[in-house]
């Protein structure tokens, strides 16, 4: 696991920082969210690989921007997040870690180290073969006036209705599905399920 500053393709930040003690919060990997290699993952996959991560004892294993020199800095928490109100989605991975290098340290106050990176290997596979009944769909959204458009992420329930959904950052935005058709508003305003 690397503490990095991701491009713009896929913004992470630490969730919360504490400066007393040297601590920072925040999301490892979300579900559906699309990672810096185009990929993404279901919440069963991220806890598989979150429980994965721990018996083999890595909670040192940190280095910063996957240049495989330790930073010494220390995982000190870790957990799948289980309801909503939380630092992240339901069923992300949420990891805290003890910041012991001053350098390290002072990169992330200035803003110059901002959230994690995990690193791994892992298996590509279509999205419809994760079940029979197709829980997880990515569909394209009508145009807003603008003209930009987001990929909706969406997951549903076995009679094919929409559980809940998310849309991709574009323009510093992005949106939750709150119907089927709609999603909430967001950089005032709101695009529809094409």
């Amino acid at each position: 696991m690397a503490i990095t500053k991701k491009p713009n393709k896929r913004i992470v930040r630490f969730t919360k920082i504490d400066a007393k003690k040297k601590k920072v919060w925040g999301v490892v990997y979300s579900p559906l969210a699309i990672d810096s290699h185009g990929d993404l993952m279901t919440s069963e996959e991220i806890e598989k690989a979150a429980h994965g991560f721990l018996p083999k004892d890595l909670t040192i294993a940190v280095d910063e921007n996957h240049n495989h020199i330790p930073t010494w800095s220390k995982i000190i928490e870790s957990y799948i997040v289980r309801a909503e109100g939380d630092v992240g989605d339901v069923g992300a991975w949420v990891v805290g870690m003890q910041i012991t290098n001053d350098g390290v340290w002072n990169k992330i106050l200035k803003g110059e180290l901002t959230g994690y990176s995990f690193e791994g290997t892992g298996m590509r596979r279509k999205a419809e073969a994760i079940t029979a009944y197709q829980r997880y769909r990515i569909v394209n959204l009508a145009p807003a006036e603008d003209g930009h458009t987001h990929l909706a992420f969406l997951e549903y329930d076995e009679g094919g209705r929409v559980i809940r959904g998310w849309t991709n950052e574009v323009n510093k935005h992005k949106h939750n599905i709150l119907y089927n058709t709609i999603t909430e508003l967001s950089d005032s305003h709101r695009h529809r399920l094409t």
